[in-house]
């Protein structure tokens, strides 16, 4: 059994990885670092502690009350850490001094009128990818999962997976790309910073956190094109320089028109993480 209280319910969080780990299975197979349930629950929570808190920052134990846990129990400190897994709470101070608040993401998905959807939604995509091991999936994949017997593979064999936890991350995962549907520009909208810029980095939801490993770059060659090579489409820049899209030649045409109808879903996205319009000089008027 599991006793927290006082100041030790905020180092305990330290030490919770994911849902159903609890120090005694140390010895087990362990989990990379993931969110305990997915992207949808942590937003209605996240609007929860919004309407009692507000953008207060609030102690640890006082924030899991709010949540509907009890502080001195598991279920709440994975809770809390799947909101801060997600970008959706940040946190400050250690031990008993530990506080949490709203991030700016948070407060965009919590209030973000109808008139302001695609600020919410573009929140939203970027928080589904905030955590590490579901950019890493997300982009391994690149934006179309495979079957969950391939999930489930992938996850034991090159992330070291506990199998009794597998199914449930899968799930939980899969919940989150649906209802968020991310594209792969939503992770460079997360690492720009435009929704987390103000959240700290993932490993703070706990101590001796496990980053995934390295995802290695794929030969160019395209399903069913063992033969592809890469090719380079430069694009001149107005401004100067050049863009570059990168492709395997030859394709089919379905890759080519999937290719397209993704590049042409994700470009608004991505201006927000691009664009840095030049500043004009204000022209002061003559006396």
């Amino acid at each position: 059994m599991l006793a927290i209280n006082g100041g030790a319910m905020a180092d305990a969080v330290d030490g919770l990885k994911a849902a159903g780990e609890t120090p005694d299975k140390k010895a087990r197979n362990r989990s990379p670092a993931y969110p305990s349930f997915g992207l949808k629950e942590a937003v209605e929570k996240a609007k929860i502690f919004n309407a009692v808190e507000g953008f207060v920052d609030v102690p640890a134990d006082v924030a899991i009350k709010t949540l509907g846990f009890t502080p001195t129990g598991s279920t709440g400190l994975r809770a809390l850490a799947a909101l801060i897994h997600f970008g959706l709470l940040i946190q400050s101070g250690s031990g008993s001094g530990r506080r949490v608040k709203l991030s700016e993401a948070g407060k965009t998905i919590a209030l973000a009128p109808d008139e302001r959807a695609e600020e919410r939604n573009a929140a939203l995509r970027a928080a589904a990818i905030r955590p590490k091991l579901y950019a890493a999936l997300w982009t391994k994949y690149g934006g179309k999962l495979p079957s969950d017997n391939t999930l489930e593979y992938d996850l034991l064999r090159e992330h070291e997976f506990n199998p009794d936890s597998v199914k449930g991350f899968i799930k939980d995962f899969r919940a989150t790309m649906e209802f968020a549907k991310p594209g792969l520009s939503a992770i460079l909208v997360a690492e720009s910073g435009e929704f987390t810029a103000s959240t700290q980095p993932e490993g703070n939801a706990g101590e001796g956190h496990r980053t995934p490993p390295p995802i290695k770059e794929k030969p160019m060659a395209a399903v069913g094109q063992p033969d592809a090579q890469p090719f380079d489409l430069p694009v001149p820049l107005i401004g100067g320089g050049t863009a570059t899209l990168r492709m395997p030649r030859p394709i089919s045409g379905e890759d080519y028109d999937h290719m397209v109808a993704f590049l042409d879903a994700n470009l608004k996205a991505l201006r927000k993480a691009l664009v840095r319009d030049p500043i004009v000089p204000k022209v002061e008027p003559e006396p």
